[in-house]
């Protein structure tokens, strides 16, 4: 395999699957960046993309009165999902 990288620049919360083959699968990587540039949010932020799990903590969230976040779920699969936040 050759290492490569792309960039999408889309604004429609599409869910996007990576995959991976020969030998540098075993070190495949993702990641995903928010820029909120408006009058009330406004930031960057990245994370890393995991393989799926029955259950993940996320860390980070502003919890001070006034303060915004963004949290944004893709389920890839025809399989309904369950969310609690």
């Amino acid at each position: 395999g050759i290492p490569s990288s792309t960039e999408v620049d889309r604004d429609d919360s599409a869910a996007y699957s990576v995959r991976a083959a020969g030998p540098l699968a075993p070190g495949v990587a993702a990641e995903q960046y928010v820029l909120a540039d408006g009058p009330d949010v406004r930031g960057v932020a990245t994370a890393a993309c995991t393989g799926p799990t029955r259950e993940h903590w996320f860390v980070g969230a502003e919890s001070a009165v006034g303060e915004r976040g963004r949290l944004v779920l893709a389920n890839p699969s025809d399989t309904p999902a369950v969310v609690s936040v």
